[in-house]
């Protein structure tokens, strides 16, 4: 900083010149959902589809993420819980989520998995990809080989990524943290420690938070039951592209063919004809709507025109009455 004095002797008005450092240090900086942060920061190599992170690609992750930003209605969440189907995104976007958090504090993430073997695979070949391919992010990854392990990442501003997994008591219930990654809970071996698991948040009442979320297994597993038992409770919905109409998508509208030959068939050609089906794209959808068929093109177009209703295409089953 330099001062300079300006008109006449014996003013006392002075003009202060900032550096640049300083300047950068002072500017406010505009706020981002975590959705638009990813958007702008995030790059992704570990994708299908490799590069810049685009909203676009997979509209349902807009306002999943975005209701981890506890603003307006939702800015008391600390669970948020997902019930997701297979391979659907929700793991990269709860790894976005918990990136962010890294990047604005100097406190702890514990992200917890199945196995311990997938920890591991997943900080190697997802986690440490994410934080070292997104330039804003990188810049925060220590220079010390020891802050970074199979097991445990810590970053320049202290933050401390702590990975743990199903049965392993050590590793999920011994220090608190600011905020939990739950992958996956349907799959774990022993989930008796869940409650346990969950007050390590109890030292952040205000900030902490956590992200239960799985691809649901048998009828009244953990994930249905983390579901059940949250105060608001939401759907996303898709506009048809040819009718307008509003709408849940429901399992029991998908339509395949070769049903009669399925019937017949034993499981190997089970197997082959779903194979086919697959491959060329044959299921469709029908709109509860018009009835009109969608093929992947017009569902994904259902998808994205859905984005534009309710919170990024979210409902709520029913509105929250606050006390």
């Amino acid at each position: 900083m330099q001062i300079e004095p300006i008109g006449k002797q014996g003013d006392f008005f002075e003009t202060i010149r900032w550096f640049p450092s300083e300047r950068k240090l002072m500017e406010i900086e505009k706020y981002l959902s975590t959705s638009d942060f990813a958007e702008e920061y995030i790059y992704v190599s570990k994708s299908a589809l490799p590069g810049r992170y685009r909203n676009n690609n997979n509209p349902p992750l807009i306002g999943i993420m975005n209701i981890s930003d506890r603003k307006g209605v939702f800015k008391k969440t600390k669970f948020k819980v997902t019930v997701k189907g297979v391979q659907q995104g929700v793991t990269l976007a709860e790894q976005i989520v918990t990136a962010r958090k890294a990047e604005k504090s100097s406190q702890s993430a514990l992200v917890a998995m199945e196995t311990q073997q997938k920890v591991g695979r997943t900080n190697e070949h997802r986690f440490q990809p994410l934080l070292r391919d997104s330039p804003r992010l990188a810049d925060l990854i220590s220079n010390n080989p020891d802050d970074t392990s199979k097991f445990n990442i810590v970053l320049k501003n202290n933050f401390n990524f702590i990975f743990g997994w199903s049965g392993s008591r050590s590793t999920l219930s011994s220090d608190p943290c600011e905020h939990l990654q739950i992958d996956e809970v349907d799959q774990w071996k022993s989930v008796v420690n869940l409650e346990d698991l969950k007050d390590r948040l109890s030292t952040y009442d205000e900030t902490g938070t956590a992200s239960i979320f799985s691809t649901p297994g048998l009828d009244g597993g953990p994930i249905i039951q983390e579901f059940n038992a949250c105060d608001a409770q939401m759907d996303f919905h898709v506009e048809c592209p040819d009718c307008g109409e509003i709408q849940i998508m429901h399992f029991e509208h998908f339509i395949w063919p070769f049903t009669e030959q399925i019937a017949k068939a034993d499981d190997a050609e089970k197997m082959r004809i779903a194979n086919t089906i697959e491959r060329e794209k044959l299921a469709r959808y029908a709109c509860d709507g018009c009835g009109v068929l969608w093929d992947d093109h017009k569902r994904n177009k259902a998808v994205r025109l859905g984005t534009n209703h309710f919170f990024h295409g979210w409902k709520m089953r029913k509105e929250i009455v606050l006390p």
